[in-house]
């Protein structure tokens, strides 16, 4: 039985086309769940526990435990609705086995949007397609340094592979054997186009489009020059329409937490300040600058 050749290089694409798919996915991720601001929630609470779950599975439920307090963890629906289908019961579930049943008269669920879909498809959705531009720059860059295709005889691979390997090391002066037989060695030029700036441009737009379906600034930073200010408005439109439903559904959840519980909780994203974005004219990841809690204007709800 023949002896199985290892396609190292086979191997090595693979995992860079894992760590490219990683990259992004993990990239969009941790920016979805840093948006916006929680505020007055209770210290028993991890926000970043909270808005992984509602980003992950959608939906979340806020209750207190006899023992730990207030708490918010994955909801299970128990199957009862209301007229509008809405749940009247459910269970509150933890990975650790936790689970308790709940009901609308001592709980309430936080939905991730109007829908009560999570974030998770549409980052995986965006990372596929930005990991796929990432590895075409890639694979076209390397074609500007060697393309070339050799063609030689079986018995003469080994010396061509180490030859080309030393080629593509950059040596600058390579030898071979006297009993090389030129005659049975030729070299096709792949004449690869270069294309890697019209690829990036492209995934540049992607990625700005992947900021806008999660609700985060951006703008197109290929424009140098400084954008006057209805200029960054009309471009931040779409932005401020798609976060209204995740910020207005977390808001409804803080109603009804605050009227059940006593509490003042409350959610806001960062503010687009459209001043400074005119001023800093864009960050070289395509997102423009957010306001954080500190820089809330008047109006909004603060620690």
């Amino acid at each position: 039985m023949p002896k199985r050749v290892r396609d190292t290089a086979f191997k090595s694409s693979l995992f860079e086309n894992k760590r490219a798919w990683n990259n992004y996915t993990y990239r969009l991720f941790e920016m979805a769940m840093s948006r916006g601001h929680w505020s007055k929630m209770p210290k028993s609470i991890d926000l970043r526990y909270l808005e992984q779950t509602l980003i992950t599975q959608g939906a979340c439920v806020f209750f207190k435990d006899e023992v730990m307090g207030y708490l918010c963890l994955p909801v299970v629906l128990n199957g009862k609705l209301d007229v509008y289908g809405n749940p009247y019961d459910f269970m509150a579930i933890s990975d650790t086995g936790y689970n308790k049943n709940l009901d609308v008269n001592n709980a309430v669920i936080i939905y991730n949007n109007y829908l009560r879909m999570p974030n998770i498809a549409e980052i995986r959705y965006y990372a596929d397609r930005l990991y796929e531009y990432d590895r075409i720059i890639d694979v076209n860059v390397k074609a500007q340094k060697t393309p070339v295709l050799i063609k030689c005889d079986k018995n003469e691979i080994l010396s061509m592979e180490n030859m080309y390997q030393k080629y593509a090391g950059n040596q600058p002066v390579i030898y071979g054997k006297k009993s090389l037989n030129d005659d049975n060695i030729s070299v096709l030029k792949t004449d690869a186009p270069y294309i890697a700036d019209k690829v990036y441009a492209l995934k540049r737009n992607i990625w700005n489009e992947a900021l806008t379906q999660l609700g985060i600034p951006n703008t197109d930073t290929t424009k140098r020059e400084r954008m006057i200010r209805d200029e960054v408005i009309t471009a931040q439109g779409a932005v401020i329409a798609t976060r209204n439903s995740p910020e207005k559904m977390r808001q409804l959840a803080c109603d009804k937490i605050n009227e059940m519980f006593g509490l003042d909780i409350w959610y806001q994203f960062d503010n687009i300040d459209i001043d400074k974005s005119i001023d800093k004219g864009g960050e070289d990841d395509g997102t423009l600058y957010n306001a954080g809690a500190d820089d809330m204007r008047d109006g909004s709800r603060t620690e």
